[in-house]
């Protein structure tokens, strides 16, 4: 497709969901556009007690996992991820980040990879990065027994808006940032 944003699997204002097994590959090798950044593999906005689990997410046009707030529409106020497990994934090869974490809280991410992100800045492994024009942060994550390499930018970044953030037992390498 050409369109700036969309999404293999997006769930929002979603609970009790579990994402397991197989392989998720976006289309940027054949990308008709060349504008935007979110083409995501799998987007979560404001959704609870999610797993995501045993899955490959490759060449994505944005990232290999996005999770955020859902933003306000109507009567519906912005409502952050809460309760967020990623485990035994790979995301590698995507254009924009391997993950992007944004208002989440209890979010826990282990015996995963994040590698070969290229393509887009900021290019990284995991970004925990709140959007700053969306009120909320990113609390209580934690990154355990991950394996982040060969990634354009910082293998891990930890911006503005985070609090809690426990990174142990990684191996974070050869990344450009």
């Amino acid at each position: 497709n050409s369109a700036k944003w969309s999404d293999v699997l997006y769930a929002e204002r979603v609970s009790d969901v579990e994402i397991s097994g197989g392989k998720i590959q976006g289309e940027r090798d054949r990308h008709r556009g060349s504008t935007g950044q979110w083409g995501h593999g799998i987007t979560l906005r404001g959704a609870s007690r999610v797993t995501i689990r045993d899955i490959l997410i490759s060449k994505c046009w944005g990232d290999g996992i996005c999770m955020g707030c859902a933003y306000p529409t109507g009567s519906k106020p912005s409502l952050r991820c809460n309760d967020v497990v990623v485990s035994n994934v790979a995301c590698t090869d995507n254009r924009r980040q391997g993950m992007s974490i944004g208002q989440a809280n209890n979010v826990k991410v282990y015996d995963s990879e994040f590698s070969y992100t290229n393509g887009l800045a900021p290019g990284c492994g995991i970004d925990i990065e709140p959007d700053v024009n969306y009120p909320g942060t990113a609390t209580n994550v934690r990154i355990e027994n991950c394996s982040i390499h060969h990634n354009q930018g910082n293998g891990i970044q930890v911006y503005k808006k985070c609090q809690g953030t426990t990174i142990t037992k990684c191996k974070i390498e050869r990344n450009g940032g």
